[in-house]
């Protein structure tokens, strides 16, 4: 039997075969490329704020997602953009304190597509506690010790004076409100406290006297000031 060879393929045939598949890769790659991105980044979600005080506030938030990549985010402050940032964090420094703000972040890829906003976060920055120096506890009596003002940076308008007794089992608290009523006593503590001018306020000069009945016990004192109710002054002596 006498095998024939398959018939010849027309060498055009051949060629315009190649050149279609050709053309469709090189279609498809070109649609790679071409077409525009129109997709924006994802909400982004989880913005909070760090107070570190004295004006300034740090928001963070989760990274948002994106079908190719997140390029930065935009960071409102009251509906006005005050930064763009690469990293899901930003530094406002320079803000007036106890002012509320609100935040928004957006999003933003390489196309310049811009997600939805986040939801709105409200921060505001205490003021920075002045600076304060002491004489440091100075024992004046078998059970009782004094604590000096020697400077303040300014002065402070007080709220309250918060003094503990602090054991496994016990925990006396003298928080006199308002403070003309000190000296104080709860438990076996007493709190006095002599005011130098200026007058309801914490300055150079206030001496506070503490006075135990109990002994072997550690003792703890921190003073509030007011309008943000920020800690300024915290010491401990042992009776």
């Amino acid at each position: 039997m006498q095998i024939r060879p398959p018939p010849r393929v027309p060498r055009s045939l051949v060629i315009s075969s190649t050149l279609i598949a050709a053309g469709l890769v090189l279609v498809g790659v070109l649609a790679l490329y071409v077409l525009p991105d129109r997709e924006p980044p994802s909400r982004v979600l989880g913005v909070q704020a760090e107070d570190r005080l004295g004006g300034t506030l740090v928001i963070s938030w989760i990274a948002a997602t994106d079908n190719v990549a997140v390029l930065r985010y935009r960071v409102y402050r009251d509906g006005s953009e005050v930064a763009a940032v690469r990293t899901p964090s930003y530094e406002d420094a320079s803000l007036p304190v106890d002012v509320t703000f609100e935040y928004r972040v957006a999003a933003e890829d390489e196309a310049g597509n811009i997600g939805a906003r986040s939801d709105a976060l409200l921060a505001a920055s205490a003021p920075l506690a002045p600076g304060l120096q002491t004489l440091g506890w100075a024992q004046v009596a078998p059970s009782s010790w004094s604590l000096e003002i020697e400077s303040a940076t300014a002065s402070i308008e007080i709220d309250r004076f918060e003094v503990s007794l602090v054991s496994s089992t016990l925990e006396v608290v003298v928080s006199p409100r308002p403070l003309t009523s000190l000296p104080a006593t709860a438990g076996n503590l007493t709190l006095a406290f002599t005011d130098a001018p200026p007058i309801g306020e914490l300055s150079a000069g206030d001496v506070f006297t503490l006075a135990t009945t109990g002994a072997g016990a550690e003792y703890r004192m921190r003073v509030v000031y007011l309008p943000s109710s920020e800690t300024v002054l915290f010491e401990s002596l042992l009776g």
